[in-house]
């Protein structure tokens, strides 16, 4: 999801509320931390099918597992995801393919 499958939903601009997203049983989310955004994906349908206490297991950076289930994520200061955003709305409106 967040690589671009459904581009169209991700959001541009952040706020404090941050973002989460559902499609066809993935899911999103984008958290605001101060100069930070936090971006965190998996799949819903696999945490769904989870029985009993879920246990938290760190993987490696970026990487933890819920019950087995992978959970990746990563952060970004916010300057950098808006300044990307406005880039690459900048190249479609131009015409332009995104780098």
């Amino acid at each position: 999801m967040l690589r671009g499958e459904v581009a169209n939903e991700l959001p541009s601009e952040l706020s404090e509320a941050g973002w989460t997203g559902l499609e066809q049983g993935w899911w999103a989310s984008i958290q605001v931390r101060g100069q930070d955004c936090l971006l965190a994906e998996t799949s819903l349908d696999a945490l769904i099918e989870i029985n009993g206490a879920p246990e938290t297991l760190v993987v490696g950076p970026g990487q933890i597992e819920v019950s087995g289930v992978p959970v990746m994520w990563t952060r970004v200061p916010l300057a950098a995801y808006t300044a990307a955003w406005a880039s690459a709305i900048e190249r479609c409106t131009r015409g332009a393919p995104a780098e």
